[in-house]
């Protein structure tokens, strides 16, 4: 992939395997007219990684076509950042966990129709030599019905040495079709790191709204990090 690589309107594409050199956009928007054209479908039909963990975004806007990654995103070098839209996204799982000494990276998704997803990590990074612990990134789910197969985890990581805990992402689920629902199939995590000499990082936020099945055991951990004082706790949220 090149730098700045972008496809344009109606583009539908089918990889393999892709690895990435640069930040990446790949659109398939319909144009604009008295009717707007149909966007075309994105298919990656396997991984897709950064040459370099932590350091590559990656955004898939397909208008109203429909997104789907295979592979694991990010599984052997975490990406800085994800983000996509369409109608239909299904993503087999994304890592977006800091790089050493860099804050985890943003998820976000946005489906009109239905959005499926597997794990989702945006931890912050590990600490490095010694100083504070890094933030998580921000993980926004959005779609008409929402299913997750796999744990979420934007935790902050500890510090070391000395210095505060990094602060957990917010973690937000919200479904918006005409009978909104949500499947939840794995534990939400938004803790606060550890400090060393300093407080704990603060727990993320988690809101979770409309209807809400679980389809296995949930642990929802939201706390502050422990340090010369705790950190404060994130506010869990289930909404209707």
């Amino acid at each position: 992939a090149g730098s700045g690589t972008a496809f344009g309107a109606g583009f539908s594409g089918d990889f393999d395997a892709v690895t990435l050199t640069a930040a990446v956009t790949l659109t398939a928007v319909g144009g604009t007219g008295g009717t707007a054209g149909a966007g075309g479908n994105i298919q990656l039909l396997g991984a897709v990684d950064g040459n370099t963990a932590g350091t590559r975004a990656l955004t898939l806007t397909a208008g109203t076509g429909n997104v789907t990654v295979s592979g694991a995103v990010g599984g052997t070098n975490s990406l800085l950042s994800f983000a996509t839209t369409g109608n239909v996204i299904t993503i087999d799982s994304i890592n977006t966990t800091g790089a050493n000494n860099t804050a985890g990276g943003a998820v976000t998704a946005t489906a009109t129709g239905a959005l499926t997803t597997g794990a989702i990590t945006s931890a912050g990074g590990t600490r490095s030599g010694s100083g504070a612990g890094l933030a998580g990134g921000a993980v926004t789910l959005s779609g008409g019905t929402i299913v997750t197969t796999g744990a979420i985890d934007s935790s902050g990581s500890n510090a070391v040495t000395a210095g505060l805990g990094g602060n957990a992402g917010t973690i937000n689920l919200n479904a918006t079709g005409g009978t909104p629902t949500i499947s939840l199939g794995g534990s939400i995590t938004a803790q606060g790191g550890t400090g060393v000499g300093s407080a704990g990082g603060t727990g993320g936020g988690v809101t979770v709204q409309d209807p809400t099945t679980l389809t296995s055991n949930i642990t929802i951990l939201s706390n502050g990090g422990a340090g010369s004082s705790t950190g404060a706790g994130g506010a869990v949220a289930f909404t209707a």
